[in-house]
């Protein structure tokens, strides 16, 4: 005949401990799993991609010949000027143009946060970077569809 297991509360408190960190290991594991998966296969990005992307093109667009055969990415916009200030190119409208010509010339960059300016020195030329924040991303891609 067998001898039964006594269920103590000491067994049920540990069972309850191993549980509950399980679960809490999978409810925390899991999400993470599926976002990096997901920005993996380019389904989702991250908050400061434009950020990402800048900073990745701004050494390219340093040591490039010619600004107007790199291919800049949806989301960042530019100022190409010359050593004395002079705009040569830009895919700003004037609001923005503005404020990267005060980028440029100061060095101070306005208060609003959904926009971020990079200034890359060239041999001749300056170039002002206009990251987009996730505001105008949104807008711009909803008149879109």
């Amino acid at each position: 005949m067998g001898m039964n297991k006594l269920t103590t509360l000491r067994n049920t408190f540990w069972r309850f401990l191993f549980m509950l960190l399980c679960g809490l290991l999978i409810a925390t594991i899991i999400p993470f799993a599926i976002m990096t998966f997901a920005s993996t296969l380019g389904l989702a990005t991250y908050a400061n991609n434009s950020e990402i992307k800048a900073n990745s093109l701004a050494p390219i667009i340093a040591a490039a010949p010619e600004v107007s055969e790199i291919e800049i990415p949806v989301g960042i916009n530019y100022v190409l000027l010359n050593k004395s200030y002079q705009l040569l190119a830009t895919s700003l409208d004037d609001n923005d143009l503005e404020q990267a010509m005060k980028y440029a010339t100061t060095g101070v960059s306005n208060l609003n946060q959904s926009k971020q300016y990079l200034l890359i020195t060239r041999e001749n030329e300056y170039v002002v970077l206009l990251q987009d924040g996730y505001i105008s991303n949104v807008k711009e891609y909803l008149i879109g569809t």
